[in-house]
């Protein structure tokens, strides 16, 4: 599982997910697709991963990596609260099993 933020309602962020190749440690390009568990609570653009905070509550943002006839996917968390929390990334690294 990727990291957790919390951020207040109405704020947001972007999503960085880095696809390796666990013999090689090459970079892999894959296809990505990104989903909100929740989104009464956060949205997430299902391309880009950009996301937002529409309401109090918890969510899980998760990507989907499609390359080489091959899926995989990690998730991060968001709780929203109604006070600013700062600025901040999120990190999603997916790993491939051998």
């Amino acid at each position: 599982m990727g990291n957790t933020v919390t951020i207040k309602v109405g704020g947001g962020g972007t999503s960085s997910v880095a696809t390796i190749d666990l013999q090689t440690g090459v970079p892999v390009a894959a296809t990505l697709s990104f989903a909100s568990d929740n989104p009464g609570v956060c949205t997430v653009d299902p391309v880009n991963g950009t996301f937002t905070a529409v309401a109090v509550g918890s969510a899980n943002i998760s990507v989907s990596a499609s390359a080489n006839g091959f899926t995989h996917s990690d998730s991060a968390s968001v709780t929203v609260a109604q006070t600013d929390t700062g600025d901040f990334s999120v990190t999603l690294t997916l790993n491939a099993n051998p």
